[in-house]
């Protein structure tokens, strides 16, 4: 049989055999290229040893083996092929027990054409061959005495080791391992658990600590709407009773700059907000944020260098003790008192009768009345605040609501019973879920509740008088 042909017809039925990622021909030469990725268990682990101390892996795919060959002209009856091998996480020897055998398949097959029987035995009876059978340790290497031993002083040392060892190469193995994992998942179709339509993976979405996959889509949807609410926390895995999170890298690839942005902005404000060191400068027009010392009663806001007490949140007063509101309302009340009383007893008008004096009108009783007057007043425009002013009287407003916003957010503002964050209870019945944790929990008693059964077994309780 003609050498030549048989070269050509066994390069040609490695071609239509092997991927283009497996096999590639040097031109018109009888030489090429080789990758071939062994096969593993299904529960094959990399190990990195150092020591008494090991970190552990779970692979489904290790890095090839990469046969360089070439063709002689008399082969494959009267040599065998002119071959160079490599592997990442083979060892010298391991390489060299592997290039022997190569050989002693060449011999066994009789003359006959060898490489789709190298290319066999490397993908399915290489880990046979090196006893290594659901586990490849990884041993830290020592430094020898002689350079630990001249460590300190900076002379250029000779070594041995040419590519990653120990930390290295464990580390190249599972970014090698995710990478063909995350291939693999692009290349299939899956099942989106939100809108039950089947999409290929690079249109999908999965959460690395579950599994779990979503269309990009219907994740994004998602993740917008709670980004708009602010509820930053609740970025997680929408699968039934899963707690898989987010990153923040994830989030930015799936909502945009924009989106995320707001992202951000949520994410860094809530984690402001659970620090008790941390406060705003009491200044409506810059409200910057503020680092305090615990061991002193005043801070100074880096952005408007506003000086002010820790306690009261008025400008620093030194040693003198914090003026409270009340007692700046009963002064001014005192001012008004007499100011209206000069008002009684003033100059006739033009008319000469005297200037008749308006009652005010009472502040209403109930709370939300109270709180609505109060950000009308707290909130409006100069004029506004002048009628309100002339109708309810400045000391009333000043003095009667001072204490409203403290009062309605004791009955209409609690503590999360896990995360401590405070959260606004407006409308709806008592089952209430925190936004940051998220912790589901009875805002009657705070006593955290069973999500799978809506809090019925707590409310139905003879035990407490809380009522859904």
């Amino acid at each position: 049989m003609d050498p030549g042909g048989a070269q050509e017809d066994e390069l040609l039925a490695l071609s239509s055999i092997c991927g283009p990622d497996e096999f590639v021909r040097s031109g018109a030469s009888p030489a090429g290229v080789f990758r071939v990725r062994p096969q593993l268990r299904r529960e094959f682990t990399s190990v990195l040893k150092k020591g008494d101390r090991q970190t552990e892996h779970c692979l489904s795919f290790l890095p090839p083996v990469v046969v360089t060959f070439e063709l002689p002209a008399d082969y494959p009856a009267g040599s065998a092929p002119v071959f160079t091998l490599s592997c990442l996480w083979l060892s010298a020897s391991q390489l060299s027990t592997v290039r022997k055998h190569l050989g002693e398949l060449w011999q066994d097959s009789g003359g006959g054409v060898v490489l789709f029987s190298w290319f066999q035995f490397l993908r399915e009876d290489l880990l046979n061959l090196l006893s290594i059978d659901s586990r490849l340790e990884i041993h830290c290497p020592e430094l020898p005495d002689d350079v630990a031993n001249n460590e300190e002083s900076h002379q250029p040392q000779a070594s041995p080791i040419t590519g990653p060892t120990g930390p290295l190469l464990w580390q190249e193995l599972v970014r090698y391992n995710e990478e063909c994992k995350q291939k693999e998942f692009a290349g299939h179709v899956h099942d989106c658990e939100i809108c039950f339509t089947q999409k290929y993976g690079l249109e999908c979405h999965r959460f690395t600590g579950c599994g779990h996959v979503f269309c990009k889509e219907c994740i994004c949807d998602l993740m917008s709407i709670h980004i708009k609410e602010g509820r930053v926390s609740m970025l997680t895995c929408p699968a039934v009773d899963c707690t898989s999170v987010v990153t923040p890298l994830q989030v930015k690839e799936l909502v945009g700059e924009e989106m995320f942005a707001r992202y951000d902005q949520f994410l860094l404000q809530s984690t402001i907000d659970s620090m008790s060191d941390v406060v705003y400068c009491p200044r409506k027009t810059c409200s910057a944020v503020v680092l305090l010392d615990t061991d002193d009663t005043w801070a100074l806001c880096p952005s408007c260098a506003f000086p002010f007490c820790t306690k009261c949140r008025e400008v620093y007063h030194g040693v003198s003790q914090c003026r409270t509101r009340k007692d700046s309302l009963d002064e001014e009340s005192e001012e008004e008192e007499e100011e209206r009383g000069s008002s009684v007893s003033s100059p006739e008008n033009k008319g000469g009768q005297s200037k008749p004096v308006v009652p005010y009108v009472p502040l209403p009783l109930d709370l939300d009345s109270r709180m609505a007057l109060w950000k009308d007043y707290e909130l409006s425009s100069k004029e506004r605040k002048k009628y309100l002013e002339t109708v309810y009287g400045r000391i009333a407003l000043r003095k009667g609501l001072a204490d409203v916003p403290k009062l309605w957010l004791k009955e209409n503002v609690k503590k999360c019973p896990k995360c401590h964050i405070r959260i606004e209870k407006n409308g709806g019945c008592n089952f209430m879920s925190c936004t940051k944790c998220p912790t589901h929990f009875c805002w009657l008693c705070l006593a955290i509740l069973d999500i799978n059964d809506h809090g019925s077994s707590h409310f139905k309780s003879k035990k407490t008088d809380c009522t859904l």
